[in-house]
């Protein structure tokens, strides 16, 4: 912290340029362990070290140290008993490094400048790991720096995981800030995989806590938090793409064996509890359960939840049905519409398991899933293709087309059920349009008015609920990105000049909106 003025984001606009006498400040170091672990504390004023000892456990020892500190030990400023360490910043910078507790090593106690050297380097090694990604490397840093920030450890998870927030919290009767957090199913898997271009270690990790919080019917839940989970209902499967995804970068054998079984229960609860519509196309749904507490189970809302695209348009109105299938004390419910992307993942997902039961050298699995795309895909182009529009549209049970149109109708090619000449129709004539998707034809945001300037809008710009934008409602959101250009990447399209030109339109378009978004003041 330096002395002079205060920051801006500190003060009133009236006494921003105030001088500041650093002197009135200090840093307070209170040692403790988190989560109510057991162990010994002691604090060296004259060292101004403090030594951690948890039980069990090695020593830990950490330095602090100032250019000329003023060091108290039991402070009477700061309340209560507990041994800490205070330094008055009105004479210079204060650090804070682990060292070794050892006499021998007290010679080498950290100072300022050993600090500084050690985080330099770590900063100039950082930012040259970047040089790799070319032009991407702002993107790159972003991403990273937007993962990171949720990087937590949780004594109830058995690694570390990547939250979409630090804020967000569903543990029940939590004591403290300290036990807060909640691993939302698609949210992490995406994670883990923007994580995965080169710390696989915590891409690794955060992946396996998401497909192990599983519930006991075999699904991967829409939420996970401290033992509470939803037993109602999931997110849109992503997991078995992800895992072959890191499997052709590191070719880690053991983490698709570890996790494969897993997958295959979640692809086939969605065979078991989400085909109840007369066509058999997977749908999405909310379980009712008795003693289960989740003001969305069993209705509307839960099922919007299990879309991933909580608020989204496409799920405007009430068309839901209840007990399509009655267990005891459990009865499942499903939207009375087909969704074309939530379809189309399914399909994907399970020719990604079909891929992975190869690797494992599992004949058998591999038939099954093929046939299981197969057939889904088959009622997705027979069904679902919207002559009138040109373009996959969800569909009613009862035969009728619900024309809300979002990025999701492009996921037919993640799925492989447009024809050569649909996806055409639909690159041409709703991804580039400026009056629906707004990716422009050479991605440099030709023609889109400034109401959809950026593209890809998570509704289509001529939707009545666009305008006011909000949520799923507009925004333009990474998750459909990815989708998209996946969608997009289907080998099956491989020949297709309309299909390969839309999929680099739409990369560069993206690439330079979150570059401008970086580059803004």
């Amino acid at each position: 912290m330096g002395c002079g003025k205060l920051p801006n984001a500190w003060s009133d606009a009236a006494d921003m340029n105030a001088p500041v006498n650093c002197a009135d400040y200090a840093i307070v170091v209170l040692p403790r362990f988190a989560w109510f672990r057991q162990g010994k504390v002691a604090v060296n004023s004259a060292s101004a070290s403090i030594t951690m000892t948890p039980l069990g456990m090695a020593a830990r020892t950490v330095a602090l140290t100032s250019s000329n500190p003023s060091i108290k030990i039991n402070n009477s400023a700061v309340s209560g008993s507990v041994p800490h360490l205070t330094f008055g910043l009105g004479k210079g910078a204060v650090g804070m490094q682990e060292s070794s507790a050892s006499a021998a090593a007290a010679a080498a106690a950290p100072t300022v400048a050993s600090i500084r050297k050690v985080i330099t380097a770590a900063r100039t090694k950082e930012y040259n790991s970047y040089k790799s990604y070319g032009n991407l490397s702002d993107v790159k840093e972003a991403v990273q720096a937007a993962t990171m920030w949720n990087y937590i450890y949780h004594p109830a998870e058995y690694g570390p995981i990547l939250p979409v927030s630090r804020q967000w919290n569903f543990v029940k009767y939590a004591v403290n800030l300290d036990w807060g957090y909640v691993i939302f199913d698609w949210d992490n898997i995406f994670a883990s995989y923007m994580t995965s271009l080169d710390s696989k270690a915590i891409a690794y990790s955060n992946f396996i806590q998401v497909i192990r919080s599983k519930t006991a019917k075999g699904f991967v839940p829409n939420y996970s938090a401290g033992g509470t989970k939803s037993i109602d209902r999931t997110e849109p499967p992503i997991g078995a793409k992800v895992m072959l995804e890191m499997y052709s970068k590191y070719k880690d054998l053991w983490l698709v064996d570890l996790l494969f079984d897993d997958l295959m229960a979640w692809n086939d609860w969605f065979v078991e509890e989400r085909m109840f519509g007369p066509l058999g196309i997977v749908s999405l749904g909310s379980d009712t359960i008795s003693g289960y507490k989740d003001a969305a189970a069993g209705v509307m809302q839960g099922a919007r939840y299990e879309s991933g695209l909580d608020n989204s348009p496409m799920y405007d109105g009430e068309f839901f049905k209840t007990n399509l299938k009655v267990d005891g004390a459990y009865s499942i419910g499903q939207m009375q519409m087909y969704d074309v992307g939530f379809a189309s993942m399914f399909v994907q997902e399970a020719e990604s398991l079909a891929t992975l039961a190869g690797i494992l050298g599992r004949t058998a699995d591999v038939t099954k899933m093929k046939a299981r795309a197969a057939q889904q895909r088959a009622l997705i182009q027979k069904n679902l293709w919207d002559d009138k529009g040109g373009i996959y549209t969800n569909k009613f049970w009862n035969g009728t087309f619900y024309r809300r149109i979002s990025p999701t109708s492009f996921y037919s090619m993640l799925a492989g059920a447009a024809t050569d000449d649909q996806a055409t129709q639909m690159v041409n004539n709703w991804l580039h349009s400026p009056e629906h998707f707004c990716i422009a034809k050479d991605g440099d945001f030709k023609g889109n008015k400034d109401t959809c300037y950026w593209g890809l809008p998570s509704i289509e710009a001529s939707d009545p609920a666009f305008p006011p934008l909000g949520y799923w409602r507009g925004y333009v959101w990474g998750p459909m990105a990815q989708l998209t250009y996946w969608s997009l990447a289907n080998k099956n399209y491989a020949k297709n000049e309309a299909v390969n030109s839309g999929r680099k339109a739409l990369t560069k378009q993206v690439k330079n909106t979150y570059g401008s978004l970086l580059r803004i003041p």
